[in-house]
C-alpha cells in the first residue's frame, strides 16, 4: 500500500521518515547545496512500507514523479561536509572574480618572414 507524505530537501538529502534519500535531478539541479545555502523545503512523497529503499517524490515545478534512492549520509560527518560545500563556495567565487583569457591556438602558424640567419 503506498502513503503519501512530506519530505524534506535538506544538504543532506531528501529526509523522509528519518531516512534520506538522493535522485539525479536533485543532484543536477544542485538541491542540497540550495538547501544549504538557501534553506530547506518541504516535498511531496509517496512511500511503500514494503521498499524503504526507493521513494517517488514529486517534484515541486512539473509535476513529475522521480525515483529516489536511499543514501547513507552519516559515511561522511556534518563537518567534512560543511568543509566540503564552503571549499565549492570559495572554488566559484574564485572562478566568478578571475578574468576570461583567451586560450592559445595549438596549431598557431609561425611567423613567415625572414629570420635573422636567413637575410
Amino acid at each position: 500500500m503506498n502513503e503519501i507524505g512530506i519530505g524534506k530537501v535538506t544538504m543532506r538529502g531528501i529526509v523522509f521518515n528519518g531516512l534520506h534519500y538522493s535522485c539525479d535531478t536533485a543532484i543536477r539541479h544542485q538541491w542540497f547545496e540550495k538547501a544549504r545555502t538557501s534553506g530547506e523545503w518541504m516535498v511531496l512523497v509517496i512511500s511503500t512500507k514494503s521498499n524503504l529503499d526507493k521513494i517517488l517524490l514529486i517534484e515541486p515545478h512539473s509535476k513529475m514523479l522521480l525515483v529516489c534512492n536511499i543514501i547513507q549520509p552519516n559515511s561522511v560527518s556534518g563537518v567534512k561536509l560543511e568543509k566540503y560545500f564552503n571549499s565549492i563556495q570559495k572554488l566559484k567565487a574564485k572562478r566568478s572574480l578571475r578574468p576570461h583569457k583567451k586560450t592559445p591556438r595549438a596549431n598557431n602558424p609561425k611567423r613567415s618572414g625572414p629570420t635573422e640567419g636567413t637575410r
